[in-house]
């Protein structure tokens, strides 16, 4: 019994050694990497406290400056308790904000510098034999020295944004500044740790990768931007080569901390809200590239320092990669200049790829003569990069003749030129927070929105055939290239939304003729309609106002005086700018009852509607043939109200309805104004 408690009491010690030993061995980089994170602090420094007190001061010497015209110019003492309590609400608004990283690039800038310094600092033994040597000769495992540095390295990220945020605490008490919102932006900030330790994860990845400074940057580049740069090539070679490719995210460009955390920041800023999803992934990738930084730092050859590649295995995937990648670049951002003329193609994929082996092969080697090292793998990233370019030149993969089956389709969502439905949910990205006393102190926040082909779903089966049938003869029409040699053709983007749960997008292209059939089957769907003309569906206590351009200049003076006579005032309730010179949009200032007999005739006309009323809209000279109908929901007069009588901006999110010969009910209401 004795005996065993003599040997869990020399275990127990022998496990505090090992702790004391790890705080002594990080106190001791801590003292090495003194110049790092006192960096780290001033760049902090600059960003929150500095940032915070400069711009609260201009805000005070604004509202002083407006406090002597107030007294001027004689306004009440009221006038000036509103601007009082309008700069109190502009300070917390700036100091949240600055708190909360919204629309702070300088925050992001910091955070990714200070990151590749504290890899560089904390991992720098890795670059000189004598300091290597030093290192693992110490009565230290490699995987305890591995987590010594690493460790530091996220303490100098995680000190330098606490005292930021704390002295930027501090900055606002000094300023009085109320209602901070420190657990909401304690939670951000957070976040922004976990996209710090993701960047300075993958900067040490490379420096252990590497054994000199400089091919440690040019790995830490190569990790930050390969992915998106491929993201890029294949997209290009996408959209010059696929008749019907629609721009869509591939993905790849996630794979880079710095797209991770510009996703970050664009969040905080756009939605005020945490993507926790983004975090977590953040997160987990953290973790894996934590693990696989320590497996690579025990194993990693001690004799490796001062070469550019670490590990010997890794030279040839990192020429081939990069060749092959530079060769498709050269012709697809070169290449495509030329018209896709052969020859040149050729000749910018050999240069493209040739050019980075061979300085690839100098950089690996540190040494010139290496230049034509390696001649048949030069050949291969030739011909793999041709390759890779003819396969999407001659679509092999099938993917411009690829329709789903029928049977197979959910539903289907357009995008077509003559819809409503991008105008109005367009106004319903603003949500308006009203606080206060006046609308004026309101903010806006701009959050995702519905898009047309996400959410304008159609799950007719008459809707169903038709687009399928409009792919049908887009694909007929590419593969004759029909399409190429007329010049009355029109575009229109579909989504098939497969059962599976599967999206298949697809931009098509085709004659007005060949498209016109299956467009007018869509215009008689009654579901097609609602969904691509949502005043269809609105409720009268939603209405907004409505407006007139009238294609006729010379009726503009006598409608505007009649709609004076009739409103019994002159107030013009969308007053827009002419989108042409001689066009002019007059705002009806109808009474509730007419606004309403309009909505209701609207709405009987678009329903009765046909695809063919959309021809002769436009002259030759681009001036209207017909006179336009504005919607303008409540949504988008607040923007207008927001705005300040932005009337240009007012018309960007009006629905726009032709007046064609078929708006019978219509044109029966605007005759009791005697507009013709």
């Amino acid at each position: 019994m004795i005996e065993k408690l003599k040997i869990k009491k020399n275990e127990n010690v022998k496990e505090n050694l090992c702790q004391n030993q790890f705080l002594a061995i990080l106190r001791e980089e801590f003292h090495y990497n003194i110049g790092t994170l006192l960096f780290g602090l001033l760049a902090m420094f600059f960003n929150y406290p500095l940032n915070l007190a400069l711009r609260l001061s201009n805000e005070i010497d604004r509202f002083n400056s407006m406090g002597v015209d107030y007294q001027s110019f004689g306004y009440t003492t009221s006038h000036i308790s509103m601007a009082e309590e309008k700069l109190r609400y502009v300070m917390e608004n700036i100091t949240n904000g600055i708190l909360r990283g919204d629309r702070e690039a300088f925050l992001m800038i910091i955070l990714v510098v200070i990151a590749i310094i504290s890899a560089r600092s904390m991992f720098k033994h890795l670059f000189s034999k004598k300091t290597t040597d030093f290192y693992f000769s110490q009565p230290v495992s490699r995987v305890k020295r591995y987590m010594v540095n690493y460790v530091g390295g996220l303490l100098i990220g995680a000190i330098c944004l606490t005292v930021g945020y704390i002295m930027a605490l501090l900055v606002a008490a000094g300023y009085h500044v109320e209602n901070i919102q420190i657990y909401e932006s304690i939670k951000i900030s957070l976040g922004y740790f976990v996209m710090y330790a993701l960047t300075y994860t993958i900067s040490v990845v490379a420096m252990i990768m590497t054994g000199n400074a400089l091919a440690a940057a040019g790995a830490v580049l190569c990790f930050f931007f390969f992915f998106p740069f491929v993201d890029a090539i294949v997209s290009g070679l996408k959209a010059y080569y696929l008749s019907f490719y629609v721009s869509e995210d591939i993905g790849l460009i996630y794979l880079s901390p710095l797209f991770i955390m510009a996703e970050y920041f664009d969040g905080i800023a756009s939605t005020k809200e945490i993507p926790l999803a983004l975090v977590r992934n953040a997160g987990i990738a953290t973790v894996i590239l934590a693990l696989t930084g320590g497996f690579l730092y025990r194993i990693r050859p001690a004799e490796s320092c001062g070469r550019a590649v670490a590990f010997q295995a890794l030279k040839r995937p990192i020429r081939m990669l990069l060749s092959i990648t530079a060769g498709i670049g050269a012709m697809t951002w070169v290449g495509m200049l030329y018209n896709d003329n052969f020859i040149w193609t050729v000749i910018f994929v050999v240069l493209g790829a040739v050019i980075t082996h061979a300085i690839l092969e100098i950089i690996i080697n540190s040494d010139v003569r290496a230049l034509f090292n390696n001649k048949i793998e030069k050949l291969v990233c030739i011909l793999a990069a041709f390759s890779v370019i003819m396969i999407f030149k001659y679509d092999a993969f099938g993917y411009d003749s690829y329709l789903p089956d029928e049977s197979a389709v959910e539903a289907v969502s357009m995008d077509i030129p003559y819809n409503a439905f991008e105008e109005r949910w367009e106004q319903k990205r603003a949500v308006y927070e009203y606080e206060h006393l006046d609308s004026r102190y309101s903010d806006v926040y701009w959050t995702d929105y519905p898009d047309v082909i996400e959410d304008g779903l159609i799950y007719s089966e008459q809707a169903i055939g038709a687009v399928l049938n409009i792919g049908k003869k887009a694909i007929e029409e590419n593969n004759t290239n029909k399409t190429n040699e007329l010049e009355d053709s029109i575009a229109v983007r579909v989504c098939f939304h497969l059962k599976n749960g599967d999206k298949i997008d697809r931009r098509y292209v085709l004659s007005n003729e060949a498209m016109s059939g299956e467009m007018e089957i869509l215009f008689s769907d009654k579901e097609f309609k609602t969904v691509m003309y949502p005043i269809l569906t609105e409720e009268p206590e939603e209405m907004g106002s409505f407006g007139i351009e009238l294609a006729s200049v010379s009726e503009n003076e006598q409608a505007e005086k009649n709609i004076v006579e009739k409103s019994g005032e002159a107030n013009i309730a969308l007053p827009v700018y002419p989108k042409t010179q001689s066009n002019q949009v007059i705002g009806l200032s109808f009474d509730k009852n007419l606004e309403m007999e309009l909505l209701d005739a609207l709405k009987k006309d678009i329903m009765n509607m046909k695809y063919s009323d959309y021809e002769d809209w436009w002259d030759e000279n681009g001036y209207l043939k017909k006179d336009i109908l504005y919607y303008v929901t409540d949504e988008a007069m607040k923007i207008n109200e927001y705005n300040g009588e932005d009337s240009e901006l007012m018309v960007n999110h009006a629905d726009e309805y032709p007046i064609f010969d078929s708006f019978t009910n219509v044109k029966s209401v605007l005759e009791k104004y005697e507009i013709k």
